[in-house]
């Protein structure tokens, strides 16, 4: 779908899905383009060689994702220094490094950006004072009590939605600071796995048997996404596949590219990822 925003036109996919339900596996095909890594076509790299300057600015610590991805970046900042699930860091901590970056001189620059977003636990994701879903009981909350979920499952999904309040913020702001960098930027999010939050059981957080632990927000911004028909945002779209989208609006030809893996491209052609649970993936 295509929203206007100001300046040019928000890419919205109706159908996105992750092929994995946790990080380090969704970053690992998103950067090897579903690929075996072994093949050693980094995303990164590649950019890399084609004359781009890179930086990775990240609130999320890990030490796997530090070595297998961060450190190919030109420029590396890591703000989180908590590992796990307690860190009190708040992505928009990001946004000053970020803004210097996207200011840096260089001409050609591939910013990566790794927010913690929803990450559990929520009510670590967003400042205490921002809690606009507190003991709120609106008709989520009446539904979910409905199917019988318990008085916690409801709780926490409140606190999801106070967290997905703050995140939303903070991924807006990256956007704003991308449109003020220039008529050339192109801007990409999505998110590397979804949540389960009560709606399949009584399950709060990472899901690798339920729908929503795969099912992710992707946006477009940008130039090259101007003209494209609105089917386009109609059809599902894979995030271990974005890489060759990434590299097309970049301007970098190379010779893994997959024209049926890119959603941009007129011979896109969606293929359904063998997932351990069973989905519309049209829905």
């Amino acid at each position: 779908m295509l929203f206007q925003h100001p300046g040019r036109d928000l890419g919205v996919f109706r159908h996105a899905w992750s092929v994995d339900a946790s990080t380090i596996a969704a970053l690992r095909h998103f950067f090897y383009m579903g690929q075996d890594h072994s093949a050693q076509q980094h995303l990164l790299a590649l950019a890399k060689a084609a004359g781009y300057r890179t930086w990775w600015i990240s609130n999320h610590d890990d030490l796997a994702i530090d070595q297998e991805h961060a450190q190919l970046a030109d420029s590396v900042h890591m703000l989180n220094k908590t590992p796990g699930r307690s860190a009190l860091s708040l992505d928009e901590n990001t946004l000053p490094v970020l803004e210097a970056a996207l200011k840096d001189p260089t001409p050609r620059k591939l910013i990566v950006l790794h927010l913690l977003g929803s990450h559990p636990h929520y009510q670590l994701r967003h400042p205490d004072e921002r809690v606009p879903f507190r003991n709120v009981k609106d008709d989520i909350y009446q539904s979910l009590k409905d199917q019988g979920r318990s008085p916690r499952v409801r709780s926490l999904r409140n606190d999801y939605d106070s967290a997905i309040h703050y995140h939303d913020a903070v991924v807006a702001a990256t956007l704003d600071l991308t449109r003020q960098h220039g008529k050339k930027s192109a801007w990409v999010y999505f998110s590397d796995h979804g949540q389960e939050v009560g709606h399949a059981g009584e399950h709060v957080g990472h899901s690798a048997w339920t729908a929503d632990g795969y099912r992710v927000p992707v946006l477009f911004w940008g130039d090259a996404i101007e003209g494209l028909s609105s089917r386009t945002f109609l059809q599902p779209v894979r995030t271990d596949w974005l890489g060759h989208s990434v590299l097309r609006l970049l301007g970098i030809d190379w010779l893994g590219h997959v024209p049926q893996q890119d959603v941009l491209d007129p011979s896109y052609q969606w293929k359904p990822p063998a997932l351990g649970m069973v989905t519309d993936f049209n829905s």
